[in-house]
C-alpha cells in the first residue's frame, strides 16, 4: 500500500502510469477490485464520450465501443473487449503485485515497491472526461517505454537483473527509484512478466533493431485487435489513444508540415534541442530508438533532395518505424511539437 496520490492526479512519467492503471484497476488496492469494475465502466464511458466530442468515429476500421464493448457493459460481456480490465491485469504480472501486495514475481521489490496513486474508490475519481482523456495521453508512453524493456531483455539485458546496470539506468529514469528494484528478477524472466501482453510475447524471432520491434508488434496487434482486444490490451488501447490525438493535434495543418529540407532539418534542430531540454543523462546512449529515428530521417531527406515533396517520404520512414504516416505524420512534424515527440515516443516522461 502506499500514501500516494489521486487518480485526478496525471501521471508524469512511466512508473506514475503503470501505477495508475493498477490503482484503477483494483491492483494495487486491497479490497479495491470490486469497486474497480465501476470506475473501468466510469472511464471507458468517458473515452467513448471524448472520441465522440472529438469526432473520432473511427479506430483503424473499427469502432471504439466495439472495442471497449466489455469494459463499458462491466460483468455479462465477452472478456474478448475488455482491454482497459486486461490491461491492469497484464501490468500486474509487470509490477508483480496480487491482492494488494508486491509479490516479487516482476520489477517490484516486496517490501521496497510503493505505487504512485492509493484511491481507496477509484469509481469515484474516475468520473470525468478530464481522466479519460489523462488515460489516453498516458497509453503511449506505457506502450513505448514496455516495448522498448521488452526488447532489450531480450536482447542485450538478457543476464542483467532489474537493480543494476544499464536495465536500472533506463527504469530509474522511467520514475522508479533503486530501493523498489527487484534485485530476483532478471531480463530473462520478461516473458513470464508480460504474459498479458500478446502484442510482444508473439514476436518472435526478436528483430535486432527496436524499430523493427516495433513493426512486428504493430503486425501481430492487427491480427487481435477487432476480435480479440483483450489479448492485444495495450496495442488496442495505445491505438484508440494515437487516433485521438492525431485526431486532435493543432499540428494537422498542412502549414505546419515540414515541406521543404531546410524545414525538415529545422525540426531536426529542435528535435535535438528538446531532448537536451529534458535534462535526461545519457539518453541517447538509453535509447537507441532516437539516434536511429534522427538516422533514418537524416537519409530520407537526402534521398529527397530531388523531390518536391520531402516530408512525404520522411512520413515512409515514420511508417517504418511503425509511428504510422498520413495524419499521424503530420502530428509528428508539427515544427513546435519536437518535444511533445520526445516525451510521447521516446519514453522519457
Amino acid at each position: 500500500m502506499s500514501s500516494g496520490k489521486s487518480l485526478t492526479k496525471p501521471p508524469t512519467n512511466l512508473k506514475e502510469a503503470i501505477d495508475w492503471v493498477l490503482c484503477l484497476s483494483g491492483n494495487y488496492v486491497v479490497g479495491g477490485s470490486g469497486k474497480s469494475k465501476q470506475a473501468i465502466q466510469n472511464l471507458a464511458a468517458n473515452i467513448i464520450t471524448v472520441l465522440n466530442n472529438n469526432k473520432v468515429a473511427s479506430v483503424s476500421g473499427s469502432t471504439a465501443v466495439s472495442l471497449l464493448a466489455g469494459d463499458i457493459a462491466g460483468s455479462g460481456r465477452s472478456t474478448n473487449y475488455k482491454p482497459i480490465e486486461s490491461l491492469g491485469n497484464a501490468l500486474r504480472g509487470v509490477i508483480g503485485c496480487s491482492s494488494g501486495e508486491v509479490n516479487g514475481g516482476g520489477i517490484g521489490k516486496p517490501g521496497g515497491y510503493q505505487s504512485s496513486y492509493s484511491d481507496q474508490n477509484p469509481s469515484t475519481s474516475v468520473g470525468s472526461e478530464e481522466v479519460a482523456k489523462m488515460l489516453l495521453s498516458s497509453i503511449p508512453l506505457i506502450f513505448f517505454g514496455l516495448s522498448f524493456l521488452y526488447w532489450q531483455c531480450k536482447g542485450d539485458w538478457f543476464k542483467h537483473n532489474f537493480s543494476d546496470g544499464p536495465m536500472k539506468a533506463f527504469l530509474v529514469n522511467m520514475g522508479f527509484t533503486a530501493e523498489q528494484l527487484n534485485e530476483e528478477k532478471k531480463g530473462s524472466d520478461v516473458s513470464g512478466m508480460f504474459s498479458g501482453f500478446d502484442e510482444f510475447r508473439r514476436v518472435d524471432p526478436i528483430p535486432p533493431t527496436f524499430p523493427a520491434f516495433l513493426q512486428k508488434v504493430e503486425e501481430e496487434g492487427k491480427k487481435k485487435f477487432k476480435s480479440t482486444p483483450s489479448h492485444v490490451p495495450l496495442y488496442t488501447l495505445c491505438l484508440i489513444a494515437l487516433t485521438y490525438i492525431a485526431k486532435t493535434s493543432d499540428a494537422l495543418s498542412t502549414d505546419k508540415i515540414p515541406q521543404t529540407k531546410k524545414e525538415i532539418t529545422n525540426m531536426l534542430s529542435e528535435l535535438n534541442a528538446a531532448v537536451k531540454s529534458v535534462g535526461v543523462s545519457g539518453l541517447e546512449k538509453l535509447s537507441h530508438a532516437y539516434s536511429e529515428l534522427n538516422t533514418a530521417i537524416t537519409d530520407a531527406i537526402k534521398s529527397t533532395e530531388s523531390t518536391s515533396s520531402p516530408a512525404g517520404a520522411v512520413a515512409g520512414t515514420l511508417t517504418t518505424f511503425g509511428l504510422g504516416g498520413g495524419a499521424a505524420a503530420a502530428y509528428l512534424f508539427n515544427l513546435g511539437g519536437a518535444k511533445t515527440l520526445v516525451n510521447g515516443l521516446l519514453k522519457i516522461g
